[in-house]
């Protein structure tokens, strides 16, 4: 079975990111064009933010996966004593 490969969004992002830059600086005069590389940029910058902190998120999921399961054990064990 295929499996999506890690690099690809990553070189696509940075790909766009490097078209859009250069064809605002040589080509386009266009506010609009702005706007859609201020997006990319933030793509950018919001990949790379969670890409740093995936640790902190997979073990915040972690906890609440457990808090969750305690409380729904918790749940149960009180409506058997009733």
């Amino acid at each position: 079975m295929w499996t999506f490969p890690k690099f690809l969004f990553p070189c696509t992002l940075g790909c766009l990111t490097v078209i859009q830059t250069l064809w605002i600086c040589f080509i386009s005069n266009y506010k609009d064009d702005w706007a859609v590389l201020t997006v990319m940029f933030l793509q950018v910058w919001i990949y790379i933010s969670v890409f740093r902190s995936r640790t902190r998120i997979r073990q915040l999921t972690e906890e609440l996966f457990k808090i969750s399961n305690m409380l729904h054990v918790y749940t149960i064990q009180k409506k058997k004593m009733l």
